[in-house]
């Protein structure tokens, strides 16, 4: 789990390439939901693997949303560990039709 939030770190300076975002995007999702829910995955690992392919989308790649998305999953805080919080709406806007 270090080594994923290194490389938020690291993503926090430049945006990733389109086909590294889908990776970027579950690996920064997984950071934050197995840190508040841990019953709900083994592992950060497990996480990571199912959450990939739903990360995976098509269309018109935004780069900027694609930081801030990163960025604004990262500032994420844990809520009452019963509802997951509110995404931030730039990771709505990362591909678009």
């Amino acid at each position: 789990m270090r080594l994923a939030l290194i490389w938020l770190l690291a993503l926090a300076a430049c945006a990733p390439s389109e086909e590294e975002m889908p990776m970027a995007l579950a690996e920064a999702e997984c950071a934050h939901l197995v840190g508040c829910f841990p019953a709900a995955w083994p592992t950060f690992d497990a996480c990571v693997n199912e959450r990939t392919p739903a990360a995976a989308a098509t269309g018109s790649y935004d780069a900027d949303a694609a930081r801030d998305c990163l960025n604004e999953l990262d500032d994420l805080v844990c809520s009452d560990g019963e509802s997951p919080p509110e995404w931030p709406e730039s990771c709505d806007v990362v591909w678009s039709e």
